[in-house]
């Protein structure tokens, strides 16, 4: 999965990583920016790392379309 360029910014040098335990984020390294935490489900299931990855990258990835408003 593709992360976007950070919202504020413009820069491409974003990461995702661990907040703290099970609970995950996408954070810009140029400005500081940070996604919502998206913690880990709590039904372990088999690929549960890579589903919460493509849960926080999509959370960031997801951008409101002028005069839009956030639901």
């Amino acid at each position: 999965m593709n992360i976007k360029p950070c919202p504020f910014c413009g820069s491409e040098h974003v990461r995702y990583y661990e907040i703290t335990v099970m609970v995950y984020a996408v954070q810009c390294m140029a400005c500081g920016a940070t996604g919502a935490p998206r913690p880990a489900p709590y039904k372990a299931f088999e690929n549960w790392e890579l589903y919460i990855k493509e849960v926080a990258v999509a959370a960031w990835n997801r951008r409101v379309r002028k005069g839009e408003e956030e639901v």
